[in-house]
């Protein structure tokens, strides 16, 4: 016969490890009802059809495209990129897409990465990176704006320049070729 201490050491063995697979499987279960983000293979790439989620319509610097059009909202040191359809009202079009290195390898940066953003440079450094045929498609009334993929950017990290109307009033359609 078992000593009944060796047995009571046995069953409470076992029950700890049945607590702990409940919990693991509770916490799975609750990590797959909470996280709702799909698998990187099924979300929208940039030219697939909008879904009415508005996280899905994020345009994100690393993945935007030229000719992309995008509703622009800015808060504290924070812009936001909708994209959407060219045929309905829209702040801004995508008019260049590159890497920081690009920016660096111009005759024409300011010293200071903080003053890539001012309109005047901006518009410097963003022409100069545009096709040619591209910058001279576009209304002489556009405002460029240089969006960097991080606050301290380095030479792999990704960039985008927009343009918008210098009034402030959307776009109507495409304005690059």
């Amino acid at each position: 016969m078992r000593d009944p201490q060796t047995t009571i050491r046995t069953l409470v063995v076992a029950l700890v490890t049945v607590v702990v697979a409940l919990i693991g499987v509770v916490v799975a279960l609750v990590v797959a009802v909470v996280s709702d983000d799909p698998p990187d293979a099924a979300r929208e790439r940039p030219g697939d059809q909008p879904t009415s989620r508005a996280d899905d319509r994020i345009v994100e610097v690393r993945s935007a495209s030229v000719g992309q059009c995008i509703d622009v909202s800015e808060s504290t040191n924070t812009i936001t990129m909708m994209s959407t359809d060219c045929s309905d009202l829209h702040d801004a079009e995508i008019s260049y897409v590159g890497f920081y290195s690009d920016v660096r390898s111009l005759d024409v940066i300011p010293s200071d990465p903080d003053d890539y953003t001012d309109a005047g440079a901006s518009a410097l450094i963003c022409t100069a990176l545009m096709d040619s045929e591209a910058v001279a498609a576009l209304d002489v009334h556009v405002m460029h704006q240089l969006i960097t993929q991080d606050d301290s950017p380095s030479d792999g990290d990704s960039i985008l320049c927009y343009v918008s109307s210098d009034d402030g009033i959307p776009f109507t359609e495409k304005q690059l070729p």
